[in-house]
């Protein structure tokens, strides 16, 4: 991993701090927690495409959020929380040729609740049901919002020159020769 994928990897960890922080105060944060896991995780590999990304952005996401109102509240569970979605992550997007980011960081938003379940020590089977069906279906919708907004900014100069800076001039004609393409598809279609 590059120093610049690292830096990336913190402001996207930065970016999820502060929207955590500005919805801790709605009812639904919860649901939000999820819808934001998901949404950042799978940013985090679309941008880097780089192996612990995503366990790089949950570790500092969770540094960050340890003193906040958050899911586990204050303390060292909730890192351990961020940390356990990020190795989730990792984990599924090891299996690349099988699995998906987009996969990867709806799994890793619906495995949350269990931990959460496992971390708290309640016995409420019933309750961990509902929440991890809540959990799928905002960790689908922000994996869904994620790669809806990755769509729309991937074939940017600024993002290809990010993911192809140090890398072979061969391996550049490759990814202008797809932002061209690209662009033609755009332009047919208006």
């Amino acid at each position: 991993m590059r120093l610049a994928d690292a830096l990336a990897c913190l402001l996207l960890a930065a970016a999820w701090a502060a929207a955590a922080t500005l919805t801790a105060a709605y009812d639904s944060f919860f649901l939000l927690t999820f819808f934001l896991t998901a949404f950042f995780l799978y940013l985090s590999a679309a941008l880097t495409q780089k192996k612990g990304s995503g366990l790089l952005t949950a570790f500092a996401a969770g540094l960050l959020l340890i003193n906040g109102a958050s899911v586990a509240g204050p303390g060292a569970y909730k890192l351990l929380l961020f940390m356990g979605a990020g190795a989730v992550f990792e984990l599924l997007c090891l299996l690349k040729g099988r699995i998906s980011p987009a996969t990867g960081s709806f799994v890793a938003a619906a495995f949350l609740p269990s931990m959460l379940w496992t971390l708290s020590g309640t016995s409420n089977l019933s309750a961990l049901a509902d929440l991890t069906a809540a959990a799928c279906l905002a960790g689908g919708l922000g994996t869904l919002a994620g790669l809806l907004l990755w769509e729309n900014v991937a074939h940017t100069k600024a993002i290809i020159r990010f993911q192809v800076a140090g890398t072979a001039p061969a391996k550049i004609r490759g990814h202008i020769r797809k932002r061209n393409a690209a662009n033609a598809f755009y332009k047919r279609r208006q």
